[in-house]
């Protein structure tokens, strides 16, 4: 009996060491609990972080969409103000070719005047010869001054229609037929608006799988936090599973303690006995089912690691598939800022050939504008010696006047000379139409002027505007990489909390079995002493001994009680504590 009572002093003393142990881990638990809430305020962080990210690159996402609105009306309002100077410039050669036309109308009547003049002076110079030869003189030297002049005039016309193939050579060059030109710039126009569409439906593409990339990594993160959440779950199932083996340990004691105060008394110690060999073994299936919830509880551990492993791989093919979506992005971003240059460098061009065409155009029309006033001087001229022709008939007309056919010649002569009046007033009309022409043409090619000066602002405008939405992009991929990797640092961080607490519970798996093997020991020992009250052979004086060693280990015992209880006070007001934040 000693032997036993020595044998229960030891199982006495292991189970405070084990009670200590339990402290122990009830701290350790109270650690984990510590980082358990930790690591929730950094999800919790986390996610308000990417919340407000995910915010921000929507409302960026809106403002890039506004600028590339902005950017396609512009477009239009370009394209507007293009086919407006393409149909200027058509109408403004148009005029020209009407004022080249009346030019030549002009030129043509001329011939025809000088024509009849040179008629009117045979016939005066058959008729005078006779009558009057230092007159008939002093005509046939007007008459070659008038032909020199008309000499001249040929080789004004004949430089005049040099200047004017030399314009249309210039239409012609490089394709800019005057006939040809709308058509192709309209061509050039649908192909970079086609060039612009391609583009804009490319960046519309990026932006949805961008979009479903983001749904895709706010879903793995509600995914993470019921993971999180199941996990905490499973924690509190062990630490229920820890409680009701501690409250097993108890009812183990409990009923030590029942089995030692009945242990002088062995005819109603057999039915009780049984009755608490009955909870006994209650309480061991109990600690089996436990048991097995552990090993169930385990397994979902597995099952989520390896959940949580896959989870790792494919934010890494998924942030590879980023990283290969913003370097197309650049390079579509390149190659539109290529396009808008080529695009400038096309129209300066076009402003530089509009430039030089109307430099021609001034030319050529203050060339026939001198050579109107030229033609003006040289009528005046004609004028000038029609008078003198008339005065000389007046003249004449007194030894004349026998002969009425002079008369009747006469008459004629000033018919024409009346017609030439006539003409030279038209022509007087049609320089003034044609000085208006001039003005309005040189209204118009300031008009011209301005336009491009504006068209020029606005293309370095929108070339600023394209590279500043090229910056914003970048800084946009910056922050994403950012979030990306402090996302797998976090997920780093909880995958080395979760095998730390796995090794937890393997170390109070090991626990456990030491436990089960000390609930069998003790079994044995039970079993001991059902054989030894089967004897009935103890005397009262070691029933004594015994019974006072056995109050001394029951005070042991109740003060071990009372720490375990102010213990388990201190973890509930933990837990509450725990649970109120």
């Amino acid at each position: 009996m000693r032997r036993e009572i020595e044998q229960l002093q030891g199982q006495l003393q292991e189970a405070e060491s084990r009670i200590g142990n339990l402290a122990n881990l009830e701290t350790e638990a109270a650690a984990l609990r510590a980082e358990k809430s930790a690591l929730e305020l950094k999800l919790n962080t986390f996610t308000k972080k990417t919340d407000c990210e995910t915010v921000v690159l929507k409302d960026e996402r809106d403002a890039l969409e506004e600028r590339i609105k902005s950017l396609e009306e512009d477009n239009g309002t370009l394209q507007a103000e293009i086919t407006l100077n393409n149909y200027e410039r058509e109408s403004i050669g148009q005029q020209l070719l009407a004022q080249y036309e009346i030019v030549e109308k002009k030129e043509a009547v001329i011939r025809v005047l000088e024509g009849e003049v040179e008629g009117l002076k045979e016939t005066m110079r058959e008729k005078f010869a006779n009558h009057n030869p230092l007159k008939y003189s002093e005509l046939t030297t007007e008459m070659n001054n008038l032909r020199s002049q008309i000499i001249f005039k040929d080789d004004r016309i004949d430089e005049l229609a040099v200047v004017l193939d030399q314009i249309n050579q210039v239409f012609v060059m490089e394709g800019f037929h005057p006939d040809r030109l709308p058509q192709h710039i309209k061509y050039v126009i649908s192909t970079n608006e086609k060039k612009l569409q391609e583009q804009q439906h490319e960046i519309e593409d990026l932006t949805k799988t961008l979009q479903h990339e983001r749904d895709q990594l706010s879903s793995e993160r509600i995914r993470l936090e019921s993971e999180s959440s199941l996990r905490a779950d499973k924690e509190l199932e062990v630490t229920l599973l820890k409680e009701k083996l501690e409250k097993s340990e108890i009812e183990v004691f409990q009923l030590r303690e029942k089995f030692e105060n009945l242990m002088p008394e062995p005819q109603v110690n057999s039915a009780e006995f049984l009755k608490l060999k009955e909870l006994y073994e209650n309480l061991l299936d109990q600690k089996m089912e436990a048991l097995v919830n552990l090993e169930q509880r385990d397994a979902e551990l597995l099952e989520l690691k390896q959940e949580a492993i896959t989870l790792r791989d494919e934010v890494a093919k998924r942030k590879e598939s980023l990283l290969i979506l913003s370097q197309e992005k650049d390079t579509l971003i390149n190659n539109h800022e290529r396009f808008i240059t080529h695009m400038q460098y096309k129209h300066q061009e076009m402003e530089e050939k509009m430039a030089d065409q109307t430099k021609a155009y001034e030319l050529d029309i203050s060339e026939k504008g001198t050579h109107i006033i030229s033609l003006q001087s040289q009528l005046t001229e004609l004028q000038k010696d029609n008078t003198a022709v008339a005065l000389y008939v007046n003249e004449n007309h007194k030894l004349v006047t026998k002969e009425k056919m002079l008369q009747d010649e006469n008459e004629s002569f000033q018919q024409k000379v009346k017609k030439l009046e006539e003409e030279r007033e038209n022509l007087l009309k049609e320089r003034e139409e044609t000085s208006s022409g001039k003005d309005n043409f040189a209204h118009q090619l300031n008009s011209l002027t301005a336009e491009r000066n504006q068209m020029i602002a606005t293309i370095t405008q929108k070339h600023q505007e394209s590279v500043t939405y090229h910056a914003e992009i970048q800084r946009l991929m910056q922050v994403l990489s950012q979030t990306v990797q402090s996302s797998e640092e976090e997920k780093t961080l909880l995958s080395s909390k979760l095998s730390a607490t796995e090794v937890a519970l393997a170390e109070r798996r090991t626990q456990m079995e030491s436990l089960r093997k000390e609930v069998e020991d003790l079994k044995k020992v039970i079993d001991n002493l059902q054989q030894t009250m089967a004897k009935k052979t103890v005397q009262e004086t070691e029933v004594l001994v015994l019974r006072k060693e056995i109050e001394g280990l029951q005070s042991q015992n109740s003060n071990v009680e009372q720490e375990r209880d102010q213990l388990r006070i201190a973890n509930a007001h933990f837990n509450t504590q725990y649970q109120d934040q």
